[in-house]
């Protein structure tokens, strides 16, 4: 019986300290989503995750990305980019400043692709921000760019 109640005492005592961490330390969660394909629905993207363009010589397209609050506290998104070496993709409309989403809040923001010749692209797309598991967030983009 002893153990019994220990066994409970103890169980409480997680309990609490599980929910008084949950209350005392709100933390930010980033969520990028983009669509896949010709698909319009917008899906969740984890970090490192492979996002496709496909396109003909000079011909720009472009891909929506949404980034989500998940958390319950503020999340500072510094100035996305694209890996400067690469300048086939580029953030439309320019560098993204420093932005801070409220819990639940989101931003969109275009990533086009351009080309003038036939190759297959690869670059990165950086996140940086304030998310205590992923601060350094970033997508990988890939495009295949083939002739008119």
């Amino acid at each position: 019986m002893k153990k019994v109640v220990a066994a409970v005492i103890g169980a409480v005592i997680v309990l609490a300290v599980v929910s008084c961490d949950l209350f005392d330390n709100p933390k930010p969660q980033i969520m990028v989503l983009t669509t896949e394909g010709n698909d319009t629905v917008f899906k969740d993207f984890g970090h490192d995750q492979l996002i496709e363009f496909e396109t003909q010589t000079n011909v720009a397209i472009d891909k929506t990305f949404k980034i989500r609050n998940a958390g319950n506290a503020p999340l500072t998104i510094d100035s996305i980019t694209t890996e400067a070496s690469q300048t086939a993709f580029t953030i439309f409309g320019g560098s993204i400043p420093t932005t801070v989403l409220q819990p639940d809040e989101e931003m969109s923001f275009k990533v086009q692709i351009l080309s003038d010749h036939v190759a297959n692209h690869d670059s990165k797309l950086l996140i940086p921000n304030d998310d205590p598991e992923e601060s350094n967030f970033y997508l990988r983009l890939a495009a295949t760019v083939m002739p008119n």
